[in-house]
Formats: structure tokens, C-alpha cells, sequence
């Protein structure tokens, strides 16, 4: 992960400032949502976008078809990824405004 070489303290409810220059880079405008995740023993901000929901199913689909993709014939199987590589696309045109 990218650091950005600043760090924030926690108030005393739990609230943390984004420097304005990651808010900046990001594009993240005051009342954006904005998504939390842990990632082991981090804490990962990511901008709420109308992407985020499909992303994540496609990420699962993607996962349980590599548990299955050996069992079917190849034909198929191809298919099947190149389907998750256009949504993945897409979705990625879809995060960069295109």
C-alpha cells in the first residue's frame, strides 16, 4: 500500500480528519460516503462509488468459479472468464467515468 506519509489523530468519538490532499487525489468531496474494510489488521478507506456493490460480487463470483473451473469442460470455462474479465472492465470504465 502507497503511504502518503501523514498521519491523523482520533478524536475523542472516534473521528479522523482526510488530509485535503488525499481527499484531493481522490476526488472525495465533503458528504461523500465513504467505505471501510479491514484488511488484516488495517483499517482500508475506499470512496463509496455505484461500482462498489458489483465489484465485490464479481470479486466472489470470480473466487467460487476458481473452485469449479477445472471440473467443466474448457470450452465453457473459457467463457465463463471471459464473461468476469468484460464485467471487470466494465466496471472499471465505470470507476473512471468513461
Amino acid at each position: 500500500m502507497k503511504n502518503a506519509g501523514v498521519a491523523r489523530r482520533l478524536d475523542d468519538v472516534g473521528r479522523i480528519v482526510i488530509p485535503r490532499e488525499i481527499r484531493k487525489m481522490l476526488g472525495i468531496k465533503s458528504g461523500d460516503p465513504i467505505e471501510f474494510f479491514l484488511r488484516g489488521n488495517e483499517i482500508v478507506l475506499k470512496k463509496y462509488g455505484v461500482s462498489a456493490g458489483m465489484e465485490r460480487l464479481v470479486e466472489r463470483f470470480n473466487d467460487e468459479f476458481s473452485h469449479v473451473e477445472n471440473s467443466m469442460d474448457r470450452e465453457t470455462a473459457d467463457k465463463i472468464r471471459q464473461h468476469i474479465r468484460a464485467l471487470q472492465e466494465l466496471l472499471g470504465d465505470i470507476e473512471e467515468g468513461k
